[in-house]
């Protein structure tokens, strides 16, 4: 199972890479054919804009994987011990997947209703029910997370960092890190000072006899 969970992150992954690709050379190509040749392609904006949009809704499941959405963290440091982390991520994900599943229920209704009016987009007459298709998807995606999440809460015995601290912890770990090497390498330093004067000592004592 978390073989096929890693294929999936790594897809997802790669998937957002390349519609971000797409998406420059669409809107650069857009910027040359305007400056250079005082033309449009008409349809290159329609589907930039698209594009954008699932990428947004499919980022949310990579966001919440990487820990980088934004959240408030000041409760954090009110209850210190890792069960009240537990909890409060528990309740927090709680929330945000009962959210979700209202996402996915309207989004469906949604889906439904672009599908029964054939609603078509406005320049490339392409139905927008594929546009409007992201709003489900990616919550049912982004469910399924928290559902993992909330289980994972329990199963480990990692320290539990919310939302938006994640990045500021690896910085941390990596400025500590730093000093410490900082601080081992003055350590030398010094060491091989102390040792150098002391043979120097011993060099003139000798010498004197």
């Amino acid at each position: 199972m978390k073989r096929w969970i890693a294929y999936y992150d790594s897809f997802e992954e790669k998937l957002l890479i390349i519609s971000l690709a797409v998406n420059v050379i669409l809107i650069l190509s857009q910027i040359i054919m305007r400056a250079a040749f005082n033309a449009s392609l008409v349809w290159s904006e329609e589907v930039a804009r698209y594009i954008f949009i699932w990428q947004i809704w499919l980022g949310t499941s990579v966001s919440y994987r990487r820990k980088s959405h934004i959240s408030v963290d000041i409760i954090y440091d009110i209850f210190k011990s890792r069960l009240s982390h537990k909890i409060i991520r528990t309740g927090i994900d709680l929330i945000w997947l009962g959210f979700n599943l209202y996402l996915f229920y309207a989004g469906a209704k949604l889906v439904d209703s672009m599908i029964t009016r054939h609603v078509l987009s406005a320049g490339l007459r392409l139905p927008l029910v594929y546009v409007y298709a992201a709003l489900p998807v990616s919550a049912a995606i982004l469910s399924l997370r928290l559902i993992g999440g909330i289980i994972g809460h329990w199963r480990s015995d990692e320290p539990d960092a919310p939302f938006g601290g994640a990045r500021l912890q690896e910085w941390s770990h990596g400025a500590a890190k730093v000093g410490m090497d900082k601080a081992h390498a003055e350590n030398i330093v010094r060491a091989v000072g102390n040792e150098t004067a002391r043979r120097e000592g011993e060099v003139r004592t000798y010498g004197c006899h």
